[in-house]
């Protein structure tokens, strides 16, 4: 037994970071929160002069603010989360001993952060929650390099080295957090207002469609003086169709942009958008949670799974009369009927877009909705792009 082999363990990293992409400006939240700490509102230290004072923010773009918030904050000044999957392919669990850990370092000579390996049982899969933490990084710098390291009963088993790209405050980027809502690491992606000088930017919360991603999805945004671009993820590029835990996701990270201060949003100017899956989503959004938005502006946007997959065009009769099998899968299928919530968005700015040569997602849905919001709203329009297929500029 005492030449058994240590466990075959995989790593698998998958990009759900942002502290590669954000190296500027990194430290100022988790900054505020120490001082927030140490100096109460009550104290004689005025804390909140870091949101508001322009030589913060200029040292801060300049770089020079890594130095003063390194020497409040140490080494690790600069952490993010990120997900590994480790694939337990052994009959015996792991993660039982206090030496099986992750370590991240930044290279070549950064620091290194250690997140202890949670239990995985024999021949299956966790998803584990990693610290990292990246230096400060040359304005120049296109990618940054960590290694990823497990350790069981303190002995390396595995080792992986990954780039990341690296980004600035005003680009797209991606910023990772702790969901509240399961526990998971999870992204927003964020292209903030383009213009320091206004005071309360609104935002603009951007529902992406089928296969895409979040981040991708704000990349194809052009940066805008007043309003920040909010993407969630729906949990995945295909998700939930922005219904259920999709639903969950985007007002999840759009409450976390409300209540953070760097952004200072302001709660009267909260849009809502999306295109095709996302269309639908901010059909559905707009729909169950009226009181959340200003406006909101479909794209591309389909009616419901029956209107869409089965293209059933004609009045369905009301769910309380189906009964049988037939009541059943309508049931199943009921969160997607937004027609049955267009009535909420009667005091919410409306604005359909679509392509009148969409062959994905037919310009009958946008006609469809536009007729019923003609029965009863005064503050709506739709534009058909002529000749626009379902994607175009």
């Amino acid at each position: 037994m005492g030449n058994a082999s240590p466990p075959r363990v995989n790593i698998n990293f998958t990009l759900h970071n942002h502290g590669f992409e954000v190296y500027r400006e990194a430290c100022l939240d988790p900054l505020l929160s120490r001082f927030q700490q140490q100096f109460p509102p009550d104290s004689a230290v005025d804390w909140n002069i870091l949101e508001t004072s322009p030589l913060v923010r200029d040292e801060a773009t300049s770089g020079l603010f890594y130095d003063y918030a390194a020497k409040n904050l140490g080494e690790g000044c600069y952490p993010t989360h990120a997900i590994i999957y480790n694939r337990n392919l052994t009959d015996q669990p792991i993660g039982l001993h206090q030496a099986d850990l992750i370590e991240a370092t930044a290279l070549p000579d950064g620091p290194t952060i250690t997140t202890p390996l949670g239990r995985i049982e024999p021949f299956s899969v966790a998803k584990q929650p990693v610290r990292i933490s990246l230096p400060d990084l040359p304005a120049d710098l296109k990618q940054a390099e960590v290694r990823i390291r497990l350790l069981l009963a303190g002995s390396p088993v595995h080792e992986q080295t990954i780039s990341l790209r690296t980004r600035t405050p005003a680009q797209a980027h991606k910023r990772t957090f702790i969901s509240a809502i399961d526990g998971s690491v999870q992204y927003e992606a964020l292209l903030p207002a383009s213009d320091p000088a206004v005071a309360a930017p609104g935002v603009v919360l951007a529902l992406h469609g089928a296969s895409v991603e979040g981040i991708g999805h704000v990349e194809a945004y052009a940066a805008k003086p007043d309003l920040h671009i909010l993407g969630p993820t729906n949990r995945r590029p295909f998700g939930f169709d922005w219904e259920e835990w999709g639903r969950l996701d985007a007002l999840e990270i759009l409450g976390r942009a409300l209540a953070d201060p760097a952004l200072k949003i302001d709660p009267t100017r909260v849009y809502l958008t999306g295109h095709s899956m996302g269309g639908h989503g901010t059909w559905h959004l707009g729909g169950l949670e009226p009181g959340r938005w200003a406006a909101v502006a479909p794209s591309a946007g389909w009616i419901s799974f029956a209107t869409y997959s089965a293209r059933i065009t004609q009045p369905q009769p009301a769910l309380a009369e189906v009964s049988g099998v037939a009541g059943i899968i309508r049931r199943a299928g009921a969160t997607s009927e937004t027609l049955s919530m267009v009535r909420n968005l009667r005091d919410v700015g409306v604005f359909i877009v679509h392509g009148d040569a969409d062959d994905n997602v037919p310009a009958s849905e946008a006609r469809a909705m536009a007729e019923q919001l003609g029965a009863f709203h005064s503050d709506w329009k739709m534009h058909l792009q002529p000749g626009a297929g379902h994607w175009w500029d």
